[in-house]
């Protein structure tokens, strides 16, 4: 029988957007653990207090826009109050997100993985 997910503890994956979203699912469809995606649907948007706990004792890389930066330190704070193992916010640099990031440098997702500590 397989544990149940809260004793896997898999990585979260943090995403602000649809597009994001599908890149986070692509980006760690053949990584070797366990690593779930999570998109923040726009980056006005605060992490509801009912999934926060889903956070805790959890290891969580937020892979952020550029142009989003106050925000992802707003999540990764958020976050970090609800007990997670870790967090680790990272800003895309070249003014892109991880969509646009993927589709002009397919060759490097890998480079991407270390970046955001999911290997």
């Amino acid at each position: 029988p397989k544990a149940p997910l809260d004793k896997l503890k898999p990585r979260i994956l943090l995403v602000e957007g649809g597009p994001d979203y599908i890149a986070a699912c692509q980006l760690i469809l053949d990584l070797p653990n366990l690593v779930l995606p999570c998109a923040m649907l726009g980056k006005s948007a605060d992490i509801s207090p009912s999934a926060l706990p889903l956070f805790s004792g959890r290891h969580v890389s937020i892979a952020g826009h550029p142009d989003a930066e106050a925000r992802v330190v707003e999540w990764a704070k958020q976050i970090k109050s609800t007990g997670a193992a870790s967090v680790h916010p990272v800003l895309l640099d070249c003014n892109m997100d991880l969509n646009d990031w993927l589709q002009c440098h397919p060759a490097r997702a890998g480079e991407l993985r270390d970046l955001l500590k999911l290997t």
